[in-house]
């Protein structure tokens, strides 16, 4: 979620008074390619915790994405060198707002609302011409969407609830024409698998955030290593002797201990006398936090990327919300918590299987089971602005006293710390 508090463009450069200095909100959805690789983000945008839903109008919605994303922040600042896929209402197609985003990063996405009248046929000529990629918004097939669909380069197809033989019959109807599919609201591997079936070249949703449990799987060699210092680091208190020792009986572990305590996330430069001098230097909660990302990225090694991404993301912005209120002392627990809170998918095993053979406080374990403790509303908070689900963080928001906290700029910090992070 990223913040407009001051916009340098006049007001009436984007719909007048709506336009004046406000608190907006962009949440990013990836959409994965054949991979399972980003190959871009749905921006999503809403007000501020006091007016999570702007009017309850979609073309204010399409233009505070417009503001935040481009005149405010910029691309880079949202999605790095990825595809930024965003909403537009007719009135703003028509009003020509398109033509003002970058063209090698932006898709122009029509809402479903919008049907194919010569006015807007005419418009999405136009970007087209001028370089950008035209996608349909939750796809549908009515007679008057002809002309848009022999115009879309990227067609979006609902796999959240329905019949699969509509989806079937969708995808049949579209061949003709040749776009390339997304399937969005994908949640869960069964959705992806169907997608991938029917020829669906991108995927949208959080099915990678979900474990496919099958059978245990056994942790070997280097894995099995950072299991352990994953262990030794999510106990209540840190052990340094213990750490040291696991440090030490692996080189590649001891060589990315260096390699991070030389990189700019750390910024370090003195000599390094050993092993345990570098601990020392750290510091706990830096030990924490590196052991979290690097164990986890290890023993999920075979996940995409952007799942560590996200449990970065998740744990930095747990850590920043709570600076700023009554748990300012349980930042690096919270930390730990938001990390945590995707193990289950990196180790496709049950989250409570997976907690249980962590040695963890008792709060934070309560947190990542989803029960109450004073540490499960803050991971809650975070994992709804994920979803962009904006009634529960309007809820939780106001329960955690965050209505004064600077949200979107603690969302904003996350997504550069961890891109830094874990060097994409």
């Amino acid at each position: 979620m990223l913040r407009v508090s001051e916009l340098d463009a006049p007001s009436e450069t984007l719909g007048g008074a709506h336009a004046a200095a406000q608190d907006l909100f962009v949440a990013r959805q990836p959409i994965f390619d054949a991979n399972k690789h980003v190959h871009g983000y749905e921006l999503l945008c809403r007000g501020g915790l006091e007016n999570i839903c702007p009017a309850g109008d979609p073309t204010e919605a399409a233009q505070d994405v417009l503001q935040a994303a481009w005149l405010a922040f910029g691309f880079p600042a949202l999605v790095g060198n990825r595809k930024a896929f965003v909403n537009f209402t007719r009135d703003l197609l028509l009003a020509g707002y398109g033509a003002t985003l970058p063209t090698d990063s932006t898709v122009i996405e029509l809402l479903e609302t919008i049907d194919g009248d010569a006015d807007v046929v005419e418009a999405c000529r136009n970007l087209k011409r001028l370089g950008y990629p035209i996608a349909l918004d939750d796809f549908d097939y009515r007679p008057e969407l002809e002309p848009l669909i022999e115009l879309a380069d990227i067609v979006k197809i609902d796999f959240s609830e329905g019949d699969p033989g509509a989806r079937v019959d969708q995808v049949r109807r579209l061949a003709p024409h040749g776009p390339q599919l997304v399937a969005e609201a994908v949640e869960t591997e069964a959705a992806y698998q169907e997608a991938a079936e029917l020829g669906c070249n991108y995927f949208q949703g959080y099915f990678f955030c979900k474990p496919q449990v099958v059978t245990t799987k056994a942790l070997t060699g280097t894995r099995l290593t950072y299991l352990r210092l994953l262990q030794c680091v999510t106990r209540p208190e840190l052990v340094i002797d213990e750490l040291q020792a696991i440090v030490e009986a692996d080189a590649s572990v001891a060589h990315r201990l260096m390699k991070y305590l030389g990189s700019a996330t750390f910024g370090f430069r003195s000599e390094i006398r050993s092993i345990r001098h570098a601990l020392v230097l750290m510091g706990k909660t830096q030990i924490r936090q590196w052991v979290s990302l690097v164990a986890l990225g290890e023993i999920g090694s075979e996940k995409p990327h952007e799942l560590l991404v996200q449990a970065a993301v998740r744990g930095k912005f747990c850590e920043s919300l709570s600076k700023d209120g009554p748990l300012a002392d349980r930042a690096p627990e919270l930390f730990l918590v938001g990390v945590l809170s995707l193990v289950d998918a990196m180790l496709d095993q049950p989250r409570s299987e997976v907690v249980a053979t962590l040695p963890l406080a008792e709060d934070i374990r309560l947190a990542l089971l989803g029960e109450p403790s004073s540490l499960q509303p803050m991971l809650a908070f975070v994992e709804a602005y994920e979803r962009a689900d904006w009634t529960s963080c309007d809820r939780l928001g106001l329960d955690l006293r965050l209505t004064r906290t600077p949200i979107p700029e603690h969302y904003r910090d996350a997504v550069s710390w961890a891109t830094d992070a874990l060097g994409r």
